[in-house]
């Protein structure tokens, strides 16, 4: 469902607001499935949350990053 999350992303919003209301969503899921399995949730499981949502996120801008360069640089070698 996380990835279905993702979809927000090809809507007409601004990047921080998409940015933002993917994260509420995820945060949303990830809430659900710790009280469907009754673990235990407190601010350090939400700082937990938020911390890796902010690598994956990090990551994710570099690999598009890198992509996006190597395909200028294919682009640029054609000319």
């Amino acid at each position: 469902l996380i990835g279905i999350a993702s979809l927000v992303f090809n809507f007409e919003l601004g990047y921080s607001i998409a940015l933002l209301v993917h994260f509420a969503i995820t945060c949303g899921l990830v809430t659900v499935m710790v009280w469907i399995n009754h673990w235990h949730f407190d601010l350090i499981t939400l700082i937990m949350v938020i911390v890796i949502y902010l690598i994956i996120w990090g990551l994710m801008r570099l690999n598009q990053g890198n992509d996006v360069n190597r395909i200028n640089q294919r682009l640029n070698d054609r000319k």
